[in-house]
């Protein structure tokens, strides 16, 4: 038996299992100092994917948005807006719109108190994904990412303030360019480590995401909070502010029928 083989077998399975440490996320109040890294023979080392939010207490990655495909979920928000829009009815609009799909950032980065200098993904949100292309776009700094002469960030998350349900997260990039690491072997040690995007980009298969949406109509329950989903690498999400209205139905075959249900 090698026992080399069955090592790097258990070290593939525990670095696949969930929670695996894959991401990062800043701690509140600490100023976290991040170098984003380039991805080789990629352009631009960002991963966009889009999800849609409380299905029925589930979250799911967008097929459509994500990777051009068919999404029952779109097609179902779609009818909802055109149906809003023939009505005038602004609650069904709302509910369209907490339904459709919302772009989720993730940015491979090494934060510098690791002394591994491991690298991991940050999974973001819309705001902070504008101020950071904002500072790549500005010429003072020009390729923040470059290994030899880049910037690393300050990333500050801030408290929710009163009467807000998440707090904000302050980008300052340092003004002093900075080599990614000591030596060329550590930096390519480093770019060479970049975990895999295959988990957090995989959608589910149509037939499951309709299933969802079924599920979702059928059930008159409002969501458990305990049972909303954490998808990988995405925070959980609350409903608190979201509608959890749902419309009871007896046998729901087809997206047209689901949307007739839902307008009573």
């Amino acid at each position: 038996m090698n026992i080399d083989a069955i090592r790097a077998k258990l070290q593939k399975l525990q670095s696949n299992a969930p929670g695996d440490n894959s991401f990062w996320r800043p701690d509140e109040g600490t100023d976290h100092h991040v170098r984003i890294l380039p991805i080789s023979g990629e352009e631009i080392p960002f991963r966009e994917t889009y999800w849609h939010w409380n299905v029925g207490g589930k979250s799911a990655l967008c097929p459509k948005y994500t990777h051009g495909d068919d999404c029952p979920i779109c097609e179902l928000v779609s009818k909802m807006y055109d149906e809003s829009d023939r009505t005038k009815d602004a609650g069904l609009r709302s509910q369209a719109s907490s339904l459709r799909a919302k772009i989720r950032p993730y940015i491979p980065i090494v934060d510098r108190a690791d002394s591994e200098l491991t690298p991991k993904w940050w999974p973001t949100n819309k705001t902070v994904y504008t101020e950071v292309l904002t500072i790549i776009a500005n010429p003072d700094y020009g390729d923040i990412t470059n290994v030899k002469a880049g910037h690393d960030m300050i990333v500050t998350k801030h408290p929710a303030e009163p009467g807000r349900m998440y707090g904000m997260t302050k980008i300052v990039p340092r003004p002093k360019q900075t080599a990614l690491a000591s030596s060329k072997e550590d930096t390519e040690n480093i770019l060479n480590s970049v975990p895999s995007s295959d988990d957090f980009m995989k959608a589910k298969s149509y037939a499951d995401l309709k299933e969802m949406i079924d599920n979702w109509i059928n059930d008159t329950n409002t969501v458990d909070e305990s049972k909303v989903d954490n998808s990988v690498g995405v925070e959980q999400y609350t409903s608190k502010n979201a509608s959890t209205e749902k419309v009871a139905t007896s046998d729901i075959s087809d997206l047209d029928t689901a949307l007739e249900d839902l307008m009573g």
